[in-house]
């Protein structure tokens, strides 16, 4: 089935992105550098360089929404992340006084990271299935050790605590660093909270609503745990998506982030609160985006990291820094030696190799969505989504490798082959 018919409803689909952009830059000069100017969101303009990045922009979606024609996990992954990411980021740089070689790593990036999605969508890939005693062995052993772990961490280090509030979060945080878990257990819990939302949607969509009342408890000992906000919000997309998503409904996303932009301006001057662009224009479309240009700006006067604080630390190499580079941006760049500021995605592709970044880094997230189509063809579209959105969202906030071993993104991989292998078996 495919998601864009290109005559009628990819013409929709490309003038909803058009508006959402323009009700973005209008909510960034006239709501969001109102408010959040003390920490650099601030408004330098020069219509040149907005002529010349909302061209780039418009050029850039077109290939997107041909992609998205194929219904390709990985043209579906950088539809998203153009649509979260790389169109604020057109926004960011357009307003605010960034470096010149920035911005054109920023473009190359998105532009080469479009067509190697495209280059994988045409690839006609197939892989061997598991057997079914194999599937459901290890689905069953994947199942017991995430219920194993939760309720001991959670028993151990909180006493089973539930919590719902988002005020003391930070409190939580500082707390769960303190509380001395063992280096396995502090690379399984975030591995497990990433995995388990997709399983709530795999067992909503087979109706084995036991499952997903047990998934629901554990994902609650988890926010209890360390107040992350990102657990809650998945959990609660997860839960939705069985219900309302549908592959044709993917493109009018940008209409819903655009009606956000408009409430988040009539919220602001009509009753001067400022819900919706703090947590979705500043915190999720506009911050990972600042992130990528500070360590840039960072990295662009010190040495590059070159993988040592990534894959190659667990081979002995050491860092050329002190602390953690998140760390030390959310020191000299929020004043803040508490924040851990994560990389954002060009800025972590950056950080590591410069410029020859571009090589590698840009096909790496259309790759392992292609491997993870061969492994879940079997499967409902929904319980695909739910993975491409998650992860989608996780790439744009992380380091590529990090996302890809501590977050889960192989644990998944793995997971949903011998699921696939099963339904496969079952048909």
């Amino acid at each position: 089935m495919k998601i864009i018919n290109v005559s009628r409803k990819g013409l929709i689909c490309f003038l909803l992105l058009v508006l959402y952009k323009f009700t973005l830059d209008i909510s960034y000069v006239f709501g969001v550098s109102k408010i959040y100017k003390y920490m650099g969101f601030d408004v330098e303009f020069n219509l040149l360089k907005y002529i010349i990045l909302s061209l780039i922009t418009l050029i850039l979606l077109v290939p997107v929404l041909i992609n998205l024609q194929s219904n390709k996990p990985s043209c579906l992954a950088v539809f998203l992340i153009s649509v979260l990411y790389f169109l604020p980021g057109m926004t960011y740089l357009a307003f605010v006084n960034t470096d010149t070689l920035y911005i054109l790593f920023y473009c190359f990036y998105w532009l080469l990271m479009v067509f190697w999605s495209s280059f994988f969508s045409k690839l006609r890939l197939s892989i061997k299935h598991a057997d079914l005693l194999s599937s459901r062995l290890f689905l069953a052993i994947f199942l017991a050790m995430c219920f194993l772990i939760v309720f001991y961490v959670s028993g151990k280090y909180t006493g089973f605590r539930f919590h719902f509030s988002f005020s003391d979060v930070y409190e939580l945080r500082a707390e769960e660093r303190e509380m001395n878990m063992s280096k396995y257990l502090q690379y399984l819990v975030p591995i497990i909270s990433s995995v388990l939302p997709c399983l709530v949607v795999y067992y909503m969509v087979v109706k084995r609503y036991v499952y997903v009342l047990g998934l629901i408890l554990l994902e609650l000992f988890l926010f209890g745990l360390g107040g992350s906000k990102s657990i809650i919000f998945m959990l609660f997309i997860s839960i939705l998506i069985p219900f309302f998503y549908k592959n044709t409904r993917l493109i009018y996303l940008p209409a819903l982030l655009g009606s956000f932009n408009i409430i988040g301006l009539l919220e602001y001057f009509l009753f001067q609160k400022s819900l919706i662009f703090s947590y979705i224009n500043h915190r999720t479309l506009l911050l990972p985006n600042q992130i990528s240009y500070f360590i840039f700006d960072f990295i662009e006067k010190n040495e590059f990291l070159y993988l040592r604080e990534s894959v190659l630390r667990f081979f002995g190499f050491d860092s050329p820094y002190a602390r953690s580079i998140f760390f030390i941006i959310g020191e000299e760049y929020y004043n803040d030696t508490f924040t851990r500021a994560n990389t954002g995605l060009v800025g972590d592709a950056y950080s590591q190799f410069g410029f020859s970044s571009l090589i590698v880094y840009p096909l790496l997230i259309p790759f392992v969505f292609t491997i993870f189509d061969l492994v879940s063809r079997q499967l409902d579209y929904r319980v695909k989504f739910i993975v491409i959105f998650l992860f989608s969202y996780t790439f744009i906030n992380g380091s590529f490798f990090t996302v890809l071993l501590t977050s889960g993104f192989l644990i998944i991989i793995l997971l949903y082959y011998f699921i696939n292998s099963s339904i496969y078996y079952n048909r």
